[in-house]
């Protein structure tokens, strides 16, 4: 199976809720899912392959639209998920987390990856289509990498984009920060994307003003740069935060991803 959006399994709720991520940017996309289990030891690879291959079956008794593929491979979770994305030439993963406490180690993994993004899910989409994308801007270039992807998904989902952008008290950070916002609206204005550029209420606490943006314009995905995930998830304190990114899928995606050069989802 070629082109897959590859979802790593473990058999948990939060893989489960993967695939219901999965199957609806799958169906849109018009691809297939594989769903990949690693194992440590060979002689376990026959039993998680009927077990992978009835959770298959199972998912697409109601999801008969779309074709679902099963890998299982004796490896090591970080390598052996990076091994199977290339061989499958895969658009995109789509990975469960169990939030703060799995934040090492999903990292671990996403950063792997050069030319595919991961979306890192916790709860149940209740087919809820992607609609509302939020970017959170700062001063560091490397986030228009956010942009790439955006434009691929506006080629298949009516977005509407929310620009969020801090004022720091440093006027070069801030010229900084004007010159990604730009980028961002030029990249929009060509995709024909909607979009909305939001100030930011609050700077000394970016990573709050950002989930609470979430929940004030009820968008459907996150999108930020790996290197900014581990830094804005554990800041994440109160009661609601937490809430909210529990429920927020988010779009992690590396710097060096360059979907102009790679061909991304074409």
């Amino acid at each position: 199976m070629k082109k897959s959006i590859i979802v790593p399994i473990d058999f948990t709720d939060v893989s489960h809720y993967a695939m219901e991520h999965a199957y609806l940017i799958a169906k849109k996309i018009k691809t297939p899912i594989t769903l990949v289990h690693i194992v440590n030891k060979t002689n376990m690879i026959e039993e998680k392959e009927e077990e992978l291959k009835q959770l298959a079956d199972k998912f697409k008794s109601s999801h008969s639209d779309i074709e679902i593929g099963t890998i299982v491979r004796k490896g090591n979770i970080f390598k052996t998920i990076y091994e199977v994305a290339q061989e499958l030439d895969a658009y995109l993963a789509i990975m469960g987390t169990h939030g703060q406490k799995t934040l090492k180690k999903a990292m671990k993994v996403v950063k792997k990856f050069v030319k595919i993004a991961f979306i890192l899910v916790q709860a149940s989409p209740e087919g809820k289509e992607l609609k509302k994308i939020l970017i959170p801007l700062d001063n560091n270039p490397k986030t228009r990498a956010n942009l790439n992807w955006i434009k691929v998904f506006g080629r298949y989902f009516e977005l509407n984009v929310f620009l969020l952008y801090p004022l720091f008290k440093n006027d070069e950070k801030n010229k900084l920060t004007t010159r990604n916002l730009r980028f961002a609206e030029k990249v929009l204005d060509n995709e024909l994307i909607d979009y909305q550029v939001v100030r930011a209420n609050q700077t000394d606490n970016y990573p709050s003003e950002i989930f609470a943006q979430i929940k004030e314009l009820n968008a459907d995905m996150l999108s930020v740069m790996s290197t900014n995930y581990k830094n804005i998830i554990p800041k994440l304190k109160t009661e609601e935060e937490l809430e909210t990114y529990k429920d927020t899928p988010i779009l992690c995606v590396n710097p060096r991803i360059d979907l102009e050069k790679f061909g991304g989802l074409t």
